[in-house]
């Protein structure tokens, strides 16, 4: 696997996240109506965010998108990170956090236009309207992607929830380790070549479970098992598999697997601080992802990913800046077996 001090390149959705938090039910049912009346208009981001406005109803504009995400959780774990996405002409002040964080974004597509938004409706903390997401500008498929010998000059490319033919390419063309999160866009994916191509070159496949059985149900191969895609899929070395609230369990190509129980897990969030559930998932991947290169072993991997999750539970969204001076015990000293 990669040596601790190579770089990461990212490659995923950059965004401007729209969390919305109503104040009651009666507000967040009215805003579900709203939204299923006008779902089919171009235009029902806009009508949206007015709505929301002209009823006063709370709601927060921040940075989003995995690509911010997964590059802060990176930057805690002092790595280097470059970002590869569209961003649109409407986001200076976003483009400055991912600067302050260190983060090269000298490899972003700017194109004319907004950039994509993200809207979030929460029922509750743990609990939101399925996302609803507005490419805009910033639909990430260029027709010309990085060179081969460009690629690889990183020691890791994580391709997390993009095109599957724009992810296909990237990680056809780069020979190091290559990470693999395909999104919840793989639920409607139906070519079973183009999934079967990208895990030819998948090094890490990170999914959750409804995700994996859509993986699964998909091949023409019949695996039945995470160990089964080892046998079919020569390069991958890892697999794992998150369970929401039930946990998550990663395998290992050659060794037994692994699978950490959040019921039973000492350092889970209390239900009482959890401010929302957005951006969980891409702390969880990258942490993962960190301790997997620095060749922690599966019970590390899984603990110090789901630190991460857990932690990212008590904050709003998913981009928090200086997360580490929130809790530097945390971020300075999770991976036990370096």
């Amino acid at each position: 696997m990669s040596h601790i001090l190579e770089e990461f390149l990212v490659v995923a959705d950059f965004a401007r996240d729209r969390i919305i938090v109503p104040k009651t039910p009666g507000e967040y049912n009215n805003l579900i109506q709203f939204i299923e009346k006008n779902k089919k208009r171009p235009e029902l981001g806009t009508l949206l965010l007015k709505e929301v406005q002209d009823k006063c109803v709370p709601h927060y504009t921040q940075l989003g998108g995995p690509l911010p995400n997964l590059s802060q959780h990176l930057k805690l774990k002092q790595r280097i990170v470059t970002g590869y996405a569209a961003v649109g002409n409407d986001v200076p002040i976003y483009l400055k956090d991912l600067q302050n964080l260190g983060v090269d974004i000298s490899r972003l597509i700017k194109k004319h236009g907004p950039s994509a938004e993200c809207f979030y409706i929460l029922s509750s903390p743990t609990e939101h309207y399925p996302p609803i997401w507005f490419p805009n500008a910033c639909n990430f498929n260029p027709s010309r992607i990085l060179s081969r010998e460009t690629l690889n000059n990183y020691g890791i490319v994580i391709v997390s929830g993009i095109d599957f033919s724009l992810a296909q390419r990237i990680l056809s063309a780069s020979k190091n380790t290559k990470v693999f999160n395909p999104g919840s866009e793989v639920l409607f994916l139906e070519n079973s070549l183009l999934i079967s191509e990208i895990l030819n070159n998948t090094t890490i496949l990170s999914a959750n479970q409804d995700e994996f059985t859509k993986i699964i149900s998909l091949l023409e191969v019949d695996p039945c098992s995470p160990k089964d895609l080892f046998k079919v899929f020569s390069s991958l070395d890892y697999i794992i598999i998150t369970k929401a609230c039930q946990g998550a369990s990663i395998f290992q190509r050659d060794s037994e697997g692994y699978s950490l129980d959040l019921s039973k897990f000492s350092a889970r969030t209390p239900r009482n601080k959890i401010v929302d559930t957005i951006g969980a998932g891409d702390a969880f991947l990258a942490t993962a992802v960190d301790s997997i290169s620095r060749h922690n072993t599966l019970q590390d991997i899984l603990v110090n990913a789901t630190l991460a999750a857990q932690e990212s539970l008590k904050h709003r969204g998913a981009y928090v800046p200086k997360l580490w001076e929130i809790n530097p015990t945390l971020y300075g000293a999770v991976s036990r077996t370096e």
